[in-house]
This record gives structure tokens, sequence and C-alpha cells, in this order.
């Protein structure tokens, strides 16, 4: 439900990050920017795709040059014109879907609310779950006085990797779309809150990748385990050890059946019934 529905609209989002990176890639860059705004408007976190962005076009830019046969034109320059054009592109979509209806941009200030979200899903909280858990009896620490501190530390670490992630890809399309996966995936782990669904946002650019069995059975078993930890009515489970542990338990099940099929061996206990009932 908080996928397409509610206050959250994940899926809404992330569909729209990336038919807009697809049609970056497929070469009509303005169109892709504009339906990467439009995601922005639904939920900010979209907005990180667009510097990546950037990269792929200004190396479709540099490709065409080549194929007419002219120089490539210069970095920096190029630059400038590919990232003011993406700039342009997204303030007048963005400005429709907040201006138009009146609504105005105030909603930019309520962003900071997502910071009253406080579970351990975040690396901040669960660090500062476990500096409390572990030095309050010495140092009298409480986990708001502490909360501030790693989140902090956590955003600063944040910056660097997807600055790193980001300067990284500039030379190929390939590797800046893997790194929107990427940036998304620190973003969900640093960011001050995390919600389970959260989680989602890179799944859709990352299944664009080449995947190993053992990377994809841990992604299947976090999704799992992190699915049942919300209950269908919304209350979390993520602080009840019996949903803890049922989803830990049922998510290493699903991601070992991924590269172990049927490993309970229920399948073949089944065939046995079927073919020797009287047995039993």
């Amino acid at each position: 439900v908080n996928l397409v529905a509610g206050v959250h609209n994940e899926m809404l989002m992330v569909g729209l990050l990336a038919a807009g990176t697809v049609l970056v890639l497929d070469r009509k860059h303005a169109s892709g920017f504009a339906v990467v705004a439009v995601g922005m408007a639904v939920k900010a976190t979209a907005g990180l795709a667009l510097p990546f962005l950037v990269w792929v076009w200004m190396a479709h830019r540099r490709e065409d040059a080549l194929a007419r046969g002219e120089d490539p034109p210069k970095p920096f320059p190029l630059f400038c014109r590919t990232a003011g054009a993406g700039v342009a592109i997204v303030l007048a979509v963005f400005a429709g879907p907040s201006l138009v209806p009146n609504l105005g941009i105030g909603w930019i200030g309520a962003l900071s609310g997502s910071g009253l979200i406080i579970n351990w899903l975040s690396l901040p909280t669960a660090l500062a779950h476990i500096i409390t858990l572990c030095f309050s009896w010495l140092f009298h620490f409480r986990l708001v006085a502490v909360l501030p501190y790693t989140r902090a530390l956590c955003g600063l670490v944040l910056a660097a990797i997807v600055a790193k992630l980001w300067w990284r890809s500039r030379h190929s399309a390939v590797e800046a779309t893997k790194s929107i996966a990427l940036a998304l995936i620190a973003v969900v782990i640093l960011s001050p809150a995390a919600l389970t669904w959260y989680y989602a946002w890179p799944l859709a650019l990352g299944a664009a990748q080449r995947w190993s069995p053992r990377w994809l059975a841990l992604t299947v078993g976090l999704s799992l385990g992190l699915m049942l930890l919300f209950r269908p009515s919304g209350v979390t489970g993520m602080y009840s050890p019996v949903d803890v542990t049922a989803a830990v338990l049922l998510g290493t099940l699903a991601g070992v059946s991924l590269l172990h099929p049927d490993p309970l061996r229920l399948r073949a206990r089944a065939n046995k019934l079927a073919h020797h009932p009287a047995e039993t």
C-alpha cells in the first residue's frame, strides 16, 4: 500500500525516475529530464539522479560530435551547456506541479519532518541505539542527545560517497546509470530516517544491472524481511522480537531458496506422500 498510495507514493517516484532515465539513455534528453522532474515533484529523492544524467547527456554529445567528424567539445564548456539546459528543463517542469495549482513551494520546508522518524533501519539511528545501549550506564547518554551527532557524521559520509560516485561516472553512460542505483542505496542507508519501502528506490535501476546469484539472493532475502517488518495494518514490528525473528528467518529462507531450491525438502516430502500414501 505504501508503494502506490497514501502519502508515500514510492513506486510513482521510482517509475518516473526509471522512465526518465531510459529516455535520457535513448537520447531523448529533454523528455527524460522533464519526466525525472515530475518524479521529483512526487518525491524529492528523484532529483538525486539529475547530476548523473548530465554525464549521460554529455557523453551522447561527445559521441555525436565524433560521428559528424568533429572534435569533441571541451569538457568544461560542454558541462556548463548541458547542466544549464538540464536545470532550465527541471525548473520549467517542476514549477508546474508546485505553482500552477497555487500550492506554492512551502512543502520544501516540510521535508525536514522526516527527521522525526526514529527507527533502526537507517544507519545513523542504529549507531545511536548502539552507543546509547553500550555507554548510557557510564555517561548517561540518551538517544535524542546522541542522534544529531550520528546523523551529522553519516550525512558527511553520504555526501562524500555520492560525490565520489558522481565524479567517477563522468566518462560512461553505463557507469552513470549504475551509480544512480548505488547512490540511492547510500541515501537509504545513511540518511537520517528510513522506512522499509525506501529500500525499493534502487531496485528499478538496479534491476538493469548484472547480478551475481549471491547478491540476488541477498536482495531477495532483505526485501522479504523488510516487507514483513510492517504489518498490513501499517503498524511497525521493528521493535517486536516476534516480528523481527520472523522477518529474519523467512528472509533467510527466501534467499537460500534462490540458491538451493526447496531447502526444507518440502517438495520431496510431498512427492513421497503422493507416491506412498499408505505409509502415512
